[in-house]
């Protein structure tokens, strides 16, 4: 079997082997390349063992399905980072995804396992003789105080103004898909 590397995959033959459904993501073996089973028909790829994103192995070589994806509609390889605009990994519509500078990606974050408030960026601060709700955001890698307040909805609305003065995604710290 041949081994096709990601600079030598050409356009023409991921569409000779993988069909591409834009409007569930998912590819689709029309052409076998494997000398033992035959896969025309089925669903290409599974979930990385390393994180949740969906890669396929094509010709000895593994690929992620959303950069597969991107290739697939627009011919060349995404000059960024892409971004799964919806925070699901395995979602892989073409309309989902956006070829983003890390700078922008980071703009759309999922909201932490860990955050104890249920807003990015806003926590409690214990240490102060009256509990007080502290605003803050992150923007080209220094962080921006955005005052203590004493309810967490004038944090949260602090926190969302920020978001939009500072550009980020609408879907900016809401949770990841299960």
């Amino acid at each position: 079997m041949q081994k096709v590397k990601r600079n030598e995959l050409s356009q023409e033959l991921l569409k000779e082997y993988l069909s591409y459904d834009e409007y569930t993501g998912d590819f689709t073996w029309i052409k076998n390349n494997h000398p033992y089973k035959n896969r025309v028909g089925t669903i290409a790829g599974s979930v990385s063992k390393r994180d949740s994103h969906i890669e396929l192995r094509f010709f000895g070589t593994l690929y992620r399905a959303h950069i597969l994806a991107w290739f697939y509609v627009h011919g060349v390889y995404p000059e960024y980072d892409l971004d799964h605009e919806d925070h699901n990994e395995q979602n892989n519509r073409i309309g989902n995804l956006r070829d983003v500078p890390k700078k922008t990606n980071n703009k759309n974050q999922s909201k932490r396992n860990d955050n104890t408030t249920g807003v990015v960026g806003v926590w409690v601060n214990k240490q102060r003789k009256f509990r007080k709700f502290m605003a803050e955001i992150m923007v080209d890698k220094k962080k921006i105080s955005l005052g203590s307040f004493l309810t967490i909805e004038e944090a949260c609305k602090a926190r969302k103004l920020a978001e939009t003065k500072y550009g980020f995604h609408t879907n900016h710290g809401i949770s990841k898909p299960v």
